[in-house]
């Protein structure tokens, strides 16, 4: 859903009678969109990835406007009434999810505008716009922006908190596109960083979108639309041990362009056996200059291994993310596990890892982004963490909610993978907070000590009562 016009609200009686912490707030603002648990509207708005530990909450709140943002967080302060704020709903730690039955979901997905600066170098995005919608509406223009390769998460979330992405060898990662923000504090204040020392632009890029306040609009860097050579490059799971070790010999003898993405999605289907699928995106020149490299390159890459499928095709950013199905929102029917970790690079002792254990149900799967080129640069502005070469690593065990033994083995699984990879020296000391359940003191990992301790002291003075303390990571006293 991204616009009102399918949404039932609830009339102020329901909403006196189902949630009546939130009626006197319709003094303020007489028709603020409000969805209690009566509406047709409730269950969809608040599905996420994975709410077998969520809880309903007291009613959703739909702002349309920066003003109602204030109103709506400026009275939950006063009542001391959580706010969890959602977007896409993707997050995997349930940071999207309310675990309280008298907090407010505060649904940002109504502020999705996208406006386009004068001079196409900046754009100004609504807080709650999925990476979908920004792509459709900058690809009108012959304009695009790195994103996440799925159009149905939230642009906001994915960029505060790191943002790898098909463009992200080119362009850089989410943090790096952005350029300014409005955010409203706890108190209903409203702060932009163009107003600010350069400590909220520098927490914003990298310290996750929910540390300080409800960001309801970012600046951000777009560019000219090129075509791309993309597709998904299919191959047996049986065959990572040769596939990565291939791979790591290509990279080490041509280098790593810039220009390539080669993500990877491992999945179980039945009867599959495990299926490597890689996301191939070659990002061409305005001119289509290295059409014959790209050509050649991913000539090379399809002859890893045995290819099962190959989908490699000219296209655009925007049609190659929409082609992409988005993560499925299973809500209550499967449970998830996940952990993730990060290391140096492609090799054929993680693939013989990932063939040791196999995905323990259909639900399951691996993701693995890549960090390189631009994306590797040290970006000092940011406080996102890992700027070296690396390949981040998403460990989600899945299964039904009501098969204990199903979830058991699923966690597990996650969790020896994880261990597997380290204890063979292969995981490097940092995470990534958009693909990790929260934890004690998991700001450290995240962000490493020093920069902790600077997001903590921002936070300190931004957020001096902790009211944001949901989505958050954790950070050590």
């Amino acid at each position: 859903m991204d616009s009102l016009k399918s949404v039932q609200t609830s009339p102020p009686e329901t909403i006196a009678l189902e949630a009546p912490t939130i009626a006197p707030l319709l003094k303020e603002v007489p028709d603020l969109p409000v969805i209690t648990r009566s509406s047709p509207s409730f269950d969809e708005l608040r599905a996420t990835f994975d709410q077998t530990h969520a809880k309903p909450p007291t009613a959703i709140i739909r702002p349309r406007s920066e003003t109602e943002v204030q109103a709506v967080v400026r009275y939950c302060f006063q009542k001391q009434i959580l706010v969890v704020v959602i977007t896409g709903g993707n997050d995997p730690g349930g940071r999207s999810c309310v675990k309280d039955t008298r907090a407010v979901l505060l649904d940002m997905r109504s502020l999705d505008t996208v406006v386009v600066s004068d001079g196409q170098k900046l754009a100004t995005v609504g807080g709650g716009t999925t990476c979908g919608r920004l792509l459709q509406v900058l690809d009108q223009q012959g304009l695009t922006t790195p994103t996440a390769f799925a159009g149905g998460v939230g642009y906001t979330s994915w960029a505060c908190g790191g943002g790898y992405g098909i463009l992200a060898g080119p362009m850089g990662l989410g943090v790096d596109q952005i350029q300014g923000a409005r955010v409203v504090l706890a108190t209903g204040q409203v702060v932009d960083t163009a107003d600010d020392s350069g400590d909220l632009l520098w927490a914003l890029r990298g310290g996750g979108a929910a540390l300080l306040g409800v960001i309801v609009q970012l600046r951000i860097k777009i560019y000219s639309r090129t075509a791309g050579l993309g597709g998904i490059v299919t191959f047996p799971l049986s065959e990572a041990p040769s596939i990565f070790g291939k791979l790591e010999e290509l990279y080490a003898r041509s280098g790593r362009p810039a220009s390539f993405a080669g993500e990877l999605m491992i999945i179980n289907p039945p009867g599959s056996g495990g299926l490597l699928c890689f996301v191939a995106y070659w990002s061409l020149e305005d001119d289509k200059r290295d059409i014959d490299e790209a050509k050649a390159f991913l000539h090379s890459f399809a002859a890893l291994g045995t290819v099962v499928a190959n989908s490699v095709t000219e296209t655009t950013p925007k049609l190659f993310t929409l082609s992409i199905p988005n993560p499925q929102l299973y809500g209550e029917s499967i449970a998830y596990t996940v952990h993730s970790c990060c290391v140096d690079g492609w090799s054929s002792k993680l693939g013989r890892i990932f063939t040791q254990m196999p995905l323990p149900t259909a639900t399951s799967s691996i993701v693995i982004h890549s960090s390189h080129g631009v994306a590797a640069t040290v970006n000092d502005g940011a406080s996102f963490y890992n700027r070296k070469s690396h390949l981040l690593i998403g460990l989600s065990g899945g299964a039904p909610a009501a098969d204990e033994a199903a979830r058991s083995v699923a966690a597990s699984w996650a969790g020896k993978l994880q261990e597997d990879i380290t204890s063979q020296g292969l995981a490097m000391d940092s995470g990534y907070i958009n693909f990790s359940m929260p934890h004690t003191d998991d700001a450290l990992w995240y962000f490493g000590a020093e920069k902790a301790l600077r997001l903590r002291g921002i936070k300190d003075k931004l957020d001096p009562t902790g009211f944001w303390n949901h989505g958050v990571a954790n950070f050590p006293r």
